[in-house]
């Protein structure tokens, strides 16, 4: 928006409207690609991480284990607290927490922890579902009457991590002419 893009958020059964309103759409739907534009490559990934006091991993910390893709195991220290992970469980929908999945977190994230963490110190289980495809699709589209479409979606749990990178690589394509 401080370069002048107008962003809207609103609700779409599919893009048409955005079509109607710009002639360039990225279009980063997440899990609603799905629906929105018929991929079926989209799946929800259920994960869930720990929130605990912030005593359990030293300021700045950041350490991944990702050796097993079912069960990533991170240890991240933020602000006011540090986040334990987690789990990568693809159509697996059930938003409640997962008790045994709060001890085995724990216990996965003790080697890479400060101090052994423990239930003591969880001060919030969350649970999220993350849209997640083989293959992120970053993928320019050039329409008739000269709409280009930017998909940009299906990161999963790498969604903040990426984010960076997948933004460069979409103003990458919107600075191409557009093809004919």
């Amino acid at each position: 928006e401080g370069l002048g893009v107008h962003v809207e958020r609103r609700a779409l059964a599919s893009l048409g409207p955005a079509f109607d309103a710009c002639r360039t759409v990225v279009q980063c739907t997440g899990a609603g690609a799905a629906a929105l534009i018929g991929d079926p490559a989209v799946r929800p990934v259920r994960g869930q991480v720990l929130c605990v006091d912030p005593a359990v991993a030293a300021r700045g910390t950041f350490a991944f284990d990702d050796s097993d893709p079912a069960r990533p195991t991170y240890v991240i220290h933020r602000r006011d607290d540090v986040i334990l992970g987690g789990t990568f469980e693809p159509d697996n929908t059930d938003p409640e927490p997962d008790e045994a999945q709060v001890d085995e977190i724990l216990a996965r994230c003790a080697p890479l922890a400060l101090r052994t963490p423990t239930r003591a110190d969880v001060r919030a289980v969350k649970v999220g579902f993350r849209p997640w495809r083989t293959s992120i699709r970053v993928e320019r589209m050039d329409l008739p009457e000269g709409i280009a479409l930017v998909h940009n979606y299906g990161h999963g749990g790498s969604g903040m991590t990426l984010a960076w990178g997948c933004a460069d690589e979409v103003c990458e394509l919107l600075a191409r002419p557009r093809s004919r």
